[in-house]
């Protein structure tokens, strides 16, 4: 992995992402790619030089102030770091900058006020959360920072890992040393879809670990079992393959219940899938 982007802009949610892209690039040794952009309107007109002059001085003051966000939140380490700025469109930016330098990872806080929340509750964030381009992880707020110890792949079997998620997957168990485990919650009446031996198969082959299948008990819901496993086994990651009319959505647009909330306290891994989206 030699790129990890992080959208920032100087909220504790993105100070909250930032401080564990630092802590988490001690099993990788990245380039931390600091990502802001900034609103202001630019008058075109008959001194055309002066607006361009007066926007590069705008757009270098906020350079200014993404070193200085990263100095207070970057704690002991020094890592090869890398700041864009710019004016543009906060519902496209990250997508085209990904397009543009190829992050391998990205990272972002996942509430908090200004350009974040709107990622994560507008269309740009069901894009990145639900179409992820490269893995993702959703820092919350009230994530308590930890090491990774234990990861869960919550998976509904319906979508197989693309073969570079899965080379990525393997890599990132590796290098953090954790302990990886597979989880399909099945609710009682669900049908056995077609493919499930097929990428269970997948998964021991490439991966190690066995599928364990796990039927949901009747007073909860498949968000409320995968939030059970995540207490009991003291998982630090969750990892899904996030696609339409799944818990991840509801989790995204606000609807699901306490349960869920509780998920949000550790960060979440939104792998891109072998289907296009």
């Amino acid at each position: 992995m030699q790129n990890i982007l992080v959208p920032v802009d100087f909220s504790a949610a993105s100070a909250k992402a930032l401080c564990y892209a630092f802590n988490i690039n001690t099993h990788f040794i990245s380039k931390i790619q600091v990502l802001h952009f900034f609103d202001m309107p630019i008058v075109v007109g008959a001194n055309t030089k002066k607006n361009l002059k007066n926007f590069e001085a705008y757009r270098r003051s906020c350079e200014d102030e993404v070193w200085a966000f990263i100095a207070k939140n970057k704690g002991q380490y020094h890592y090869d770091i890398e700041v864009f700025t710019s004016a543009g469109s906060h519902h496209q930016g990250i997508l085209e900058f990904t397009l543009q330098h190829h992050p391998d990872l990205i990272i972002i806080g996942n509430t908090g006020g200004g350009i974040v929340k709107k990622w994560l509750f507008g269309s740009v964030a069901r894009y990145l959360l639900t179409h992820p381009p490269v893995p993702v992880i959703a820092v919350p707020l009230n994530y308590t920072p930890n090491e990774i110890n234990n990861l869960l792949f919550a998976t509904d079997l319906s979508e197989p890992l693309s073969a570079e998620s899965l080379r990525f997957l393997k890599m990132f168990v590796e290098r953090t040393g954790s302990t990886f485990k597979i989880l399909h919650a099945r609710s009682k009446n669900e049908l056995c879809l077609p493919n499930e031996v097929e990428y269970i198969s997948q998964y021991r082959k490439n991966l190690g670990v066995e599928t364990e299948i796990q039927v949901v008990k009747p007073e909860q819901d498949i968000s409320g079992c995968i939030n059970e496993n995540i207490k009991e086994k003291r998982i630090d990651l969750l990892i899904t393959i996030p696609h339409e009319h799944t818990w991840m959505d509801r989790l995204l647009i606000g609807t699901e219940t306490s349960e869920l909330t509780s998920m949000l306290r550790i960060p979440i891994m939104s792998m891109p899938s072998s289907k296009p989206k």
